[in-house]
This record gives C-alpha cells, structure tokens and sequence, in this order.
C-alpha cells in the first residue's frame, strides 16, 4: 500500500483548506465549481487502494471580522485568518453574537477506471470516510437555506485531507456533563420548564443518548426517581433561537438519535416536575 501511496501522491495536493466568503442569503454557493473543490487525487487504475478521508468540522470567519462587515465572495478567499471553531463562539459569545451558521454538504465522487460513485454526506460536525478507489474528487456545498433571516455572512472555511488505511468509526465517544436540569419548583409561572444552559456539540458527533438520574435528591418515591422525560433540542446559533428540532428520551426510550445536520449546538429541558440530578449527553463519534 505504501508505495501505491507514492503514487497517489505524486503530483496531487493530498491536503487542502479552502475559504469561501458568504455575505448575505443573497449568495449561496450551491452549485459544483472549481473555487469549493476540496480536493483531487488519482493513480493509475490496477493501484485502486483503501482511502481514508477526512473532512473537518467547518470553521468561520465572521463577517464582523472584515472591514465595514463586508466579506467578499467572489470565489474563494485564501488569504484570510482568524477562523473560528464552534465551540470557540460559545466559550465566547462576543466574537460573533446571535451566529447561525448554514448547513454544508460534501459531495464526495470516487471509482476505478471510468466507473464511479458519488454521495452527498453532512460534515457539520466533521466525517471520515474509508473507500476503496483509484481517484476521489470530494466539493463542498451548501445546503439549502431553511431561514434566510436568522443566518449570518461569513467566511467558511473547510479542510479535508487524505490518507492510507482503514479506519474504524463509532469506538470513540464524547460525554457532556450537563448536571442538574431544573424541573417543579424552578419552572416558569405558565407551566413550562426552564432550559438548561447550551452546550457545543462534539465534533465527529453522528448521535446521541441521554443518561439521567435523580438519585441524590431527598424525599423522591421510587416510582419518581426513575421516571426521566427529557428532551433534547439542536440549534444552529449559540443564542437557541434557531432550532433545528429534537427528540424525547424517556425512562422507556434511551437509544441514541442521529443528529441532524447543520446542529452545532444543543440544550435539554426536564419536562417532569421533579428536577433531575444529575444527566450526561453521551454522544457517539465517526471516527
């Protein structure tokens, strides 16, 4: 495989990062073209060997960044810096208040010889892949735009690279200790209950269980303390004004959910009176 490698290799840009300027919903690169192709790589047809491909989780610059709030967007825009995880704007909020981010594909083509394949796949939160090939051609793309209004100009910036080798997803997992989530007393006048905080989701993160208890709080029946009804609830922005949905996890259904795409953060809400102790996210990752 190594020296098939060699000859993967020869000539080709095996790692690439490309910066792609988006100011309003008026532009939105949805169409294949040469300035959102994140990579290239061919050898000769009898050398087709396992691929593993890695897409990183997106990265932005805010429009805030650029003089006047003007970001440019005619093409790709490489000399840029200043790019931003998403768990780097909700550790701070004020780099870019209220950022709602679009939804991004990769479009992902390989085969051997004249016969190919192609996939569109979510890398919101990162992606690796392991196909067999003698060449890849993987662009980026987004999405279709749901809400115009809530969504924010920037810079995006993608990264994917390419190796030798196969991998093996879903061993590695990411838990995030929520703690106590409110519920009876500390709910609103109305009836309803309070969020708890939000939270950044995991990068490589393909789906999520909820692991909840209220052991430790005095004076509960049994019957109470093991009757959990959560829900769990994505957004785009780290304000939670742009939701994408959720799912509810009770004492009956724990299994994990697939996250959707475009989610980059998340929050939980106890919907039973009584509060919650102590709850985990526990999330799986691809890779």
């Amino acid at each position: 495989m190594g020296k098939d490698f060699q000859k993967l290799s020869l000539g080709a840009t095996l790692g690439k990062k490309i910066v792609i300027g988006v100011q309003d919903a008026a532009f939105i690169p949805v169409k294949r073209s040469p300035s959102l192709n994140m990579f290239s790589v061919q050898t000769e047809n009898n050398s087709a060997m396992q691929l593993t491909i890695t897409l990183s989780p997106p990265q932005v610059i805010p429009s805030s960044n650029f003089p006047g709030g003007i970001v440019p967007v005619q093409g790709a825009i490489q000399d840029v810096s200043g790019e931003r995880y998403s768990d780097d704007m909700l550790s701070s909020p004020s780099l870019s208040p209220g950022f709602s981010w679009y939804q991004a594909i990769a479009v992902v083509e390989w085969g051997v010889g004249g016969a190919q394949c192609k996939v569109e796949a979510d890398f919101m939160n990162g992606l690796c892949l392991n196909l067999t090939a003698s060449f890849v051609r993987i662009f980026a793309l987004f999405d279709k735009v749901i809400d115009p209004a809530n969504l924010t100009g920037g810079a995006y910036v993608f990264n994917a690279f390419v190796g030798p080798g196969s991998p093996k997803p879903n061993n590695a997992q990411k838990t995030v200790n929520i703690g106590r989530v409110a519920g009876g007393p500390d709910g609103f006048p109305d009836g309803s209950f309070p969020l708890a905080p939000i939270y950044a989701i995991p990068f490589f993160a393909k789906q999520v269980a909820l692991c909840a208890s209220r052991q430790g709080i005095p004076g509960l029946p049994q019957s109470i303390v093991n009757n959990i009804d959560i829900d769990i609830i994505f957004y785009r922005d780290i304000r939670g004004l742009d939701p994408l949905g959720g799912y509810r996890f009770t004492s009956d259904t724990s299994m994990p959910v697939k996250i959707p795409n475009g989610a980059y953060y998340f929050t939980v809400q106890n919907n039973s009176v009584p509060a919650v102790a102590d709850c985990q996210a526990i999330f799986d990752l691809n890779v």
